[in-house]
């Protein structure tokens, strides 16, 4: 038979090495890579919801769905198409925190904005969320 001690230890560590399921991310120090002197973008702030897989930023007037994966969460990616010959990619790295907005236009990287995201306490409901 296992102590209680030793069952409850193992539950208080295993609550707080979890990874959070809703959280937001802040992602600051954006720059556009392709300038020479880039200038300073607005921070942006996501609400992550990695249960349900969607995301909303800034206020939040619509959400939108999240692919994740081990590596990275991507939250915007436009595949190129005879009708769209662009591709949007907008991703964080999960274990670095980079923050990496990437548009391609006819074959060529016309802007590729970078920066750091941190975690802060999910803020709440996104705003359209029903609530019942």
């Amino acid at each position: 038979m296992i102590p209680t001690a030793v069952v409850l230890l193992a539950v208080l560590f295993a609550q707080e090495t979890a990874t959070p399921q809703r959280f937001d991310l802040i992602c600051t120090n954006i720059r556009d890579a392709t300038e020479r002197r880039p200038a300073l973008q607005a921070d942006l702030r996501f609400r992550i919801d990695l249960v349900d897989k969607r995301y909303c930023v800034g206020p939040c007037s619509d959400i939108r769905p999240l692919t994740v994966y081990d590596e990275t969460l991507v939250f915007t990616q436009t595949p190129l198409s005879a009708n769209a010959p662009f591709l949007a990619r907008q991703s964080v790295d999960r274990h670095t925190g980079e923050y990496e907005f990437t548009f391609i236009n006819d074959g060529r990287i016309s802007r590729q904005d970078k920066g750091t995201c941190t975690t802060a306490p999910y803020t709440g409901s996104t705003r359209g969320e029903r609530l019942f």
